[in-house]
C-alpha cells in the first residue's frame, strides 16, 4: 500500500466522515491524474482489500477504524470443521463457540457450546458422521432438550440449519459467521442463544463500540430473519459508534 496514498485518504476523511463512490474516485483521479480509469477501480478495491476504507452501503464509504471480529478458534472447533470439510466437501457450513459472546458479557457463560451450522438437507448426515465418535452432539435441539440433556454437558456439539444467504467469513481457513450475522441471530432470540438474553443491550454496545460492523450486511441478514424494523433502530441508536 502506497504510504501517499493512504495518509492522503485519512486526512480526506477527517474532514468527510462518510464518501460517496464518485468522490472518492474523484479523490483518487486528483492523487493520479495520469492513471486509466480501470486502475482507479483497482486502487479504490485495494483500499477496501487493505482494510483501509469500508464499505458502509451501496456506494458509501467510510473511514475503517476498528479491527474486524477475529475471534479465537479452540482446537476442539477446528477438529469439527476439519471432519465436516473432509466428509462433505460440498456442503455449506459455518462453526462457532459460544464462548465467543463472553468478550460481551456481563454475566459469563460456563456451558460451552460448539454451534454447526450446515444446510438443511445435510444436517442429519452431518450429525450421524458427528456422533460415530462423540455423545454430546444434538440435531436441532427445542427448549425442552437444552434443559433436560445438553445442560448435563459442559461442552455440547450442537448442529442446527443454516439461513439460506448467512453471511460468512474465513479465520485461518474456518468458515466462521460474520459478527452481523451473530448479532442478529442474538437479537432473533433462538433458543440457542438463551443465556445471552440477559445481557442483549450490553452485547450490542460492545460488539459496535470494539469491532467494524457492515450495516449493509446486517440489514441484509436482518431482512432474511424478518427483524428488519428491529435492526434499523439498533443502527438508528448506535449509529455514532459505526464510524
Amino acid at each position: 500500500m502506497d504510504n501517499q496514498l493512504e495518509n492522503s485518504i485519512k486526512g480526506f476523511f477527517e474532514k468527510n466522515p462518510i464518501l460517496k463512490t464518485g468522490e472518492l474516485i474523484g479523490l483518487l483521479q486528483n492523487i493520479y491524474p495520469h492513471t486509466t480509469k480501470s486502475t482507479i477501480y483497482w486502487r479504490l478495491y485495494n483500499l477496501k482489500s487493505n482494510g483501509i476504507i469500508k464499505q458502509m452501503g451501496r456506494g458509501v464509504y467510510a473511514l475503517n477504524r476498528k479491527p474486524d471480529f477475529a475471534p479465537v478458534l479452540s482446537p476442539v472447533l477446528v477438529q469439527l470443521h476439519k471432519i465436516i470439510q473432509k466428509n462433505f466437501p460440498y456442503v455449506n457450513f459455518c462453526v462457532w463457540d459460544s464462548y465467543w459472546f463472553n468478550e460481551f458479557m456481563v454475566h459469563q457463560a460456563f456451558k460451552r457450546h460448539y454451534i454447526i451450522e450446515v444446510e438443511k438437507d445435510a444436517t442429519e448426515s452431518v450429525f450421524y458422521r458427528l456422533t460415530e465418535k462423540n455423545k454430546n452432539v444434538f440435531l436441532n435441539p427445542q427448549k425442552d432438550m437444552f434443559g433436560k440433556y445438553i445442560a448435563n454437558y459442559d461442552e455440547a456439539v450442537i448442529i442446527i440449519p443454516m439461513i439460506s444467504e448467512s453471511p460468512v467469513v474465513k479465520i485461518k481457513k474456518v468458515n466462521i459467521p460474520s459478527l452481523e450475522k451473530l448479532l442478529v441471530d442474538c437479537l432473533v432470540g433462538d433458543e440457542i442463544f438463551a443465556t445471552q438474553q440477559n445481557d442483549l443491550d450490553y452485547i450490542i454496545q460492545t460488539a459496535f463500540e470494539r469491532y467494524n460492523i457492515n450495516p449493509a450486511k446486517m440489514r441484509r441478514y436482518a431482512n432474511r430473519r424478518n427483524i428488519k424494523d428491529k435492526i434499523e433502530n439498533i443502527l438508528i441508536k448506535y449509529s455514532a459508534n459505526i464510524i
